[in-house]
């Protein structure tokens, strides 16, 4: 189980030396904790900057002691600790980690859908042209509002920063997410002219 941690901002208060043993601890500033289902497997065969991974308390049908496993024994699972800059965000991360899906990563990042040349066949990683990127850009720019156009931005850069504090190492993730990063400036630049023309 993979406990995805938002990261906490440094506070301002110190605990005071002079505090007697007596006194009781300053309270720790709560965090959001999102649990996901996760192989520790396919995030350790594409990610470089991992902690590592707790041992697993079973193998196949024992328990940890050796002792048979039924549908009512209980089982402890492991908690892996992870701080992500955009935990809200993993999800599509992880999806695409498992399934190597171009086309759906796409979906989750632009607000609409791509030309096909945009994603590779498998086995490639084929990128569109600059005159593509653009094209593609300027359609968004024409389709879509600056606000929503903002949220798409703020998706890809929260799955950048997230794919570099883990160390994804994947050649199609990070085409497509400069692909997009470039698409969505171009249409975020295309909306504004045509909200100013429009004044």
């Amino acid at each position: 189980m993979l406990a995805i941690f938002e990261p906490t901002a440094p506070t301002s208060q110190q605990p005071s030396t002079e505090a007697s043993p007596s006194d009781s601890a300053p309270a720790l500033p709560s965090r959001k904790v999102v649990l996901y289902p996760v192989h520790s497997l396919v995030l350790a065969a594409h990610c470089a900057c991992l902690p590592i991974a707790p041992a697993s308390p079973f193998h196949s049908e024992t328990g940890p002691r050796g002792q048979k496993i039924s549908p009512d024994t209980p089982v402890d699972l492991p908690v892996w600790r992870i701080v992500l800059p955009a935990p809200e965000l993993f999800p599509i991360l992880s999806v695409y980690l498992y399934n190597k899906n171009l086309p759906n990563l796409y979906k989750a990042m632009l607000p609409a859908e791509v030309p096909e040349n945009f994603y590779s066949k498998p086995g490639t990683t084929a990128c569109p042209t600059p005159l593509e990127i653009q094209a593609c850009g300027e359609d968004l720019g024409q389709k879509f509002g600056q606000q929503d156009l903002l949220r798409c931005l703020g998706r890809v850069t929260g799955i950048h920063r997230n794919a570099y504090a883990l160390g994804v190492c994947d050649e199609g993730l990070w085409m497509a997410l400069g692909i997009a990063y470039e698409s969505l400036l171009i249409a975020f630049h295309a909306a504004c002219s045509r909200t100013t023309s429009t004044a």
